[in-house]
């Protein structure tokens, strides 16, 4: 926890705090087959850049899966120890990977937000 950049984590709850709906690209024709089909892009997720900079905050738990299973069931972020944050963080940037749109859930929800004011009040604590 020594090396968060605080003023990095700053920027990155002010960036979220602005944020409020991630827009989507739309699905469309990319082209045809040889035998005259569609060929069709999904829609997907356009993130703001500076969004990945909060995956960035912290190393990535290696061990997110196994560290996650160990947590009691519904776990709320304010109970959450700055390591319980670094793995929520690892697993929402690694489950964009297999489902997009896993980042964009968690900002319009807020949950990206509230981990990181969490992380916020574990620093101060710790001062």
């Amino acid at each position: 926890m020594d090396t968060i950049d605080k003023d990095k984590l700053w920027n990155c709850i002010e960036m979220l705090c602005r944020i409020r709906k991630i827009e989507w690209t739309p699905a469309q024709v990319a082209g045809k087959t040889e035998d005259g089909k569609d060929i069709m892009t999904f829609s997907y997720p356009n993130y703001p850049s500076e969004l990945y900079e909060v995956f960035q905050l912290m190393e990535p738990d290696y061990q997110y899966v196994e560290n996650m299973k160990s947590w009691p069931k519904g776990l709320p972020v304010t109970d959450m120890s700055a390591e319980q944050i670094r793995t929520k963080l690892t697993a929402l940037h690694r489950g964009e990977r297999f489902c997009d749109g896993t980042i964009a859930a968690a900002v319009e929800t807020g949950q990206l937000l509230k981990l990181l004011l969490r992380l916020d009040d574990l620093l101060m604590e710790k001062e």
